[in-house]
């Protein structure tokens, strides 16, 4: 799927409200946390990443939105991420821990950082058709660690899913 349309099909899924916290996890160049950060107001995007130079693109990319105080950006693995927030929505898009082990650490951190009623979204998208394989391993993986899922998305070309899911 090209960035951008696996982007705008990840923002209509998340349903940004303005003044929402959100997180998100492996960044990346920053991408999707500027186009969540486009939709509020009065909410904030979280967006770390472990590279340093895929942080310095997102800080580029962010450094308006990080001047009005409506994004943040941080170099980080998450096992060891301590933003000392909570938040209304987490995204994931391509992150491995959601489907490789060991991952006791990034569970623990992310459990402690969904507010009340926060949901989870854990997008996963291939070069080419998806696997059940794949599927199944973040279903799993997801169910494991007491998440339970309420929705699961693919793309209209079938390289691409989204699970939705909630403590």
């Amino acid at each position: 799927m090209l960035t951008a349309s696996r982007f705008n099909w990840a923002l209509g899924i998340l349903d940004v409200k303005k003044s929402e916290k959100l997180l998100d996890i492996g960044c990346g160049s920053g991408v999707l946390a500027a186009m969540i950060a486009s939709t509020l107001t009065s909410g904030k995007v979280v967006a770390i990443d472990k590279s340093s130079a895929m942080v310095g693109k997102a800080q580029k990319r962010l450094r308006d939105f990080i001047a009005s105080s409506h994004a943040e950006v941080y170099k980080s693995d998450f096992a060891h991420f301590n933003s000392g927030s909570s938040f209304n929505k987490i995204v994931a898009f391509n992150v491995n821990f959601f489907w490789k082990k060991p991952n006791e650490a990034e569970f623990q951190v992310l459990k402690k950082m969904m507010r009340r009623r926060a949901e989870l979204f854990v997008f996963y998208d291939a070069p080419g058709k998806i696997k059940s394989t794949m599927v199944d391993a973040i279903a799993e993986c997801l169910e494991e660690h007491a998440f339970n899922i309420v929705e699961m998305e693919f793309t209209k070309s079938n390289n691409g899913v989204c699970f939705k899911a909630c403590l």
